[in-house]
């Protein structure tokens, strides 16, 4: 899958380079959605917000197969005040993704691709946690 980005034609190309460069909107059906966005991602890092947990876990294996730097960095499934823990899986994931940000060089790597819902772009980190 990842050989159809380079076939993306010229016309489409600076449609999506404009779009990203301005405040212009970028209308698609959904099922473009992991196309297009690897295809920006060539152009320039991106995060990606959707509307929740379950949309940005499929969209972000959509993107794996097109754009191999690409991460997931999930909601809190409990609130502060619960007396729940969050699952291992999404404590992990999203360790991993701050690890990952914090050690990435945009000069020197790959363009990077993360993926959130809005609930995970909101919800405050500690700064301790950044430092690690």
């Amino acid at each position: 899958m990842r050989g159809l980005l380079p076939l993306l034609n010229s016309e489409i190309s600076s449609k999506l380079e404009k779009s990203l460069n301005s405040d212009l909107d970028l209308i698609a059906p959904p099922s473009s959605y992991a196309y297009l966005i690897a295809a920006a991602a060539e152009i320039k890092p991106l995060l990606v917000l959707t509307a929740s947990s379950n949309a940005a876990a499929d969209l972000v294996k959509e993107v794996k197969e097109l754009h191999k730097n690409t991460l997931e960095f999930p909601a809190w499934e409990t609130l502060p005040h619960e007396r729940l823990s969050p699952s291992s899986d999404t404590v992990s994931k999203r360790i991993s993704t701050l690890n990952f940000l914090k050690n990435y060089d945009p000069k020197n790597d790959d363009n990077l691709v993360v993926v959130a819902p809005i609930r995970a772009a909101i919800q405050k980190i500690n700064s301790q946690i950044t430092n690690i």
